[in-house]
């Protein structure tokens, strides 16, 4: 609020300035500089609308996920206390070595597809440094639609990083096939 009250001040202050001509010329100087400083003011609240709009929906959707979740919890204690069983423990540890062992099995194949996409798009950018930027930005765009697979569908613990290896080489791969049998032919304007 204040950065917009010295948006305000400022622009509206520097509007009028003193005008050494006609009645109408002077006029028009000032709407155009009074229009010019209600750009960043326009722009400011629109900004600051949105932030406001954005932190009550994401305080009413935390709100009703911490009340979501104070019933599943009395819900779960109403279940327990129901329950007159002997308590055991489960035969699987904390510390179960399967899933690191998948994914030190998987870690050659997450290596090898992200080197095949950074030197396929080594060849399109001719540049190191641009590639493996490219490639890491793919990468971790597919590790969105990956983790939902992975955990959601599944149930996969340790597949997130594999998937979303070889969904960044393959869309390295069909990026660079396209451009190569569908190449842009730009025309000129006439």
């Amino acid at each position: 609020m204040l950065g917009l009250f010295v948006t305000v001040y400022r622009g509206v202050l520097d509007s009028f300035v003193a005008c050494g001509g006609e009645k109408f010329t002077c006029m028009a100087a000032m709407v155009e500089m009074l229009s010019t400083a209600l750009w960043p003011i326009g722009i400011g609240l629109a900004a600051g609308i949105i932030a406001l709009w954005c932190y009550r929906y994401l305080s009413a959707q935390l709100k009703a996920l911490d009340c979501d979740m104070e019933n599943g919890t009395l819900e779960l204690l109403n279940q327990l206390t129901r329950y007159r069983g002997e308590w055991t423990c489960s035969t699987a540890t904390p510390n179960d070595p399967l899933p690191a062992a998948r994914s030190r099995r998987m870690m050659p194949l997450i290596i090898g597809a992200l080197l095949v996409a950074f030197g396929i798009e080594i060849e399109h950018y001719a540049a190191a440094w641009p590639a493996f930027a490219y490639v890491l930005f793919t990468f971790g765009l597919a590790c969105l639609p990956a983790n939902f697979l992975a955990l959601r569908m599944h149930r996969l613990r340790g597949a997130t990083a594999p998937m979303a290896a070889v969904a960044c080489l393959c869309w390295c791969a069909a990026e660079r096939l396209l451009a190569l049998f569908l190449p842009v032919t730009v025309s000129a304007a006439r």
